[in-house]
């Protein structure tokens, strides 16, 4: 809710351009839909198809939450090197097919989000993806199991933006993103092992590198839980420097406000020169 209570307060977005998924919580102030792997891919579809986004408009798409990291050798074949995912509400559990079989809801794969995202780039190339999870340095990255809290004076810290993996889930993503329907038949296959990542359709913000965690911390004095990386992106975004009209990505990324101890901000892509294209 903060990522976006800025975007409708700070950046003047309206409501009704804004699609919400939001994990439950008892928060019921703005009607959402749950983080459900079909839900998130809906929402990535939905702005490859609306006829509403124009080639000169600005995408923002913001995740945070639990992500993991494969080791594509350990589950196919193919010299795929590392996979890396972020994690649906539903995951690992089963859905029913028509012909009556069922199958296993996966993670949703960097190669998968870096596809469809290269589709919505051909109608409009001003993408920015901000994801505030373990394991997403290199495009959507990283490798780490271990949970570790401590406390920093009324601020209780936790890396519990990761998660296991799912056994044998690699070829079952690919699976599932070469199948699905609502992209050109001509798009780049995930699971080919000459797959290279499209870093010209998007700019990528993540909160980690592929060694570290990504904290979030638990406020008790208000009782809120946030991502550590959220909250000084947002303090940066508001400060003098975030306002700033010639202020870049990378002027963001190596600001005080975002040299974090335990985990290292990181940006990628092609258009890293002014905020939000603007």
């Amino acid at each position: 809710m903060l990522f976006h209570d800025y975007v409708v307060q700070d950046l003047s977005v309206p409501v009704d351009q804004i699609t919400l998924l939001l994990s439950p919580t008892g928060d019921e102030r703005i009607p959402s839909s749950s983080p459900t792997r079909e839900n998130i891919l809906n929402a990535l579809y939905d702005l490859h198809d609306n006829p509403n986004i124009k080639p000169n408009d600005s995408i923002i798409i913001f995740y945070a939450g639990h992500g993991q990291s494969y080791r594509a050798t350990d589950y196919t074949t193919l010299n795929t090197g590392s996979i890396e995912a972020i994690s649906p509400v539903d995951r690992r559990t089963l859905k029913s097919n028509a012909d009556g079989t069922e199958e296993m809801i996966v993670d949703i794969s960097d190669r998968e989000i870096n596809v469809i995202l290269g589709e919505i780039a051909k109608k409009c190339s001003n993408i920015t993806l901000i994801l505030d999870c373990c394991h997403t340095g290199s495009g959507i990255r990283g490798s780490s199991s271990a949970f570790v809290s401590f406390q920093v004076g009324d601020k209780d810290f936790l890396t519990s933006r990761f998660c296991p993996p799912i056994p044998s889930a690699v070829p079952l993503m690919f699976k599932a993103a070469d199948e699905a329907n609502r992209l050109s038949p001509d798009r780049p296959r995930t699971a080919s092992p000459n797959f290279r990542a499209n870093m010209k359709s998007h700019v990528l913000i993540a909160a980690a590198k592929e060694y570290e965690e990504a904290l979030e911390f638990t406020d008790r004095t208000t009782g809120t839980t946030q991502g550590f990386f959220t909250s000084r992106f947002l303090s940066v975004l508001r400060s003098p420097l975030g306002l700033n009209p010639t202020t870049t990505y990378w002027d963001l990324i190596q600001s005080p406000g975002l040299v974090m101890p335990f985990q290292t901000a990181y940006v990628a892509g092609r258009k890293t020169e002014r905020l939000w294209f603007a």
